[in-house]
C-alpha cells in the first residue's frame, strides 16, 4: 500500500504542480495583456494631448490675432464722425444748396442785364 500511497501523492502533486504553472500562466498574461492595454491608452492619450495642446496653442494665436484686428478696427472707427458729425453736415450742405439756388437766381439777373448791355451797345454802334 505504500506504493499506491506514493503514487496518488506523486499524481496529486504533479496536478497542484500544473493548476500553479496554468494559474501563474493565465494571471501573468492577463497582466501582460492589462499592462499593453493601458501603454496603449497611454500613447493615445499622450498623441492626443500633444495634438491638442498644439490646437490649443494654433487658437491662442488666432485668437491674439483676431484680438489685434478688433483694436486697430476700434481705433479706426473713434476716428469716424458720429450721427451728430452727419447731421451737421447734412444742414450745411443743405444751408450751401440753398445759398446756391439764391446764386443762380442772382445770376440770371445779371446775365439778363448783360444781354441788355450788349443789344444796346451793339444797336448804338451800327449808327
Amino acid at each position: 500500500m505504500s506504493m499506491e500511497w506514493i503514487k496518488l501523492g506523486w499524481e496529486i502533486a504533479i496536478t497542484l504542480i500544473s493548476g500553479a504553472a496554468f494559474l501563474v500562466a493565465w494571471f501573468g498574461r492577463r497582466d501582460k495583456a492589462h499592462k499593453k492595454a493601458v501603454e496603449e491608452v497611454s500613447q493615445d492619450l499622450a498623441k492626443k494631448t500633444l495634438n491638442e495642446a498644439a490646437r490649443y496653442s494654433e487658437l491662442r494665436h488666432e485668437i491674439a490675432d483676431v484680438q489685434a484686428r478688433i483694436s486697430v478696427v476700434e481705433e479706426n472707427i473713434k476716428h469716424l464722425p458720429t450721427a451728430n458729425d452727419l447731421h451737421s453736415l447734412q444742414n450745411a450742405i443743405g444751408q450751401l444748396a440753398a445759398g446756391i439756388g439764391r446764386l443762380e437766381g442772382a445770376q440770371q439777373g445779371v446775365i439778363r442785364q448783360v444781354d441788355l448791355m450788349n443789344s444796346y451797345l451793339m444797336r448804338t454802334e451800327k449808327v
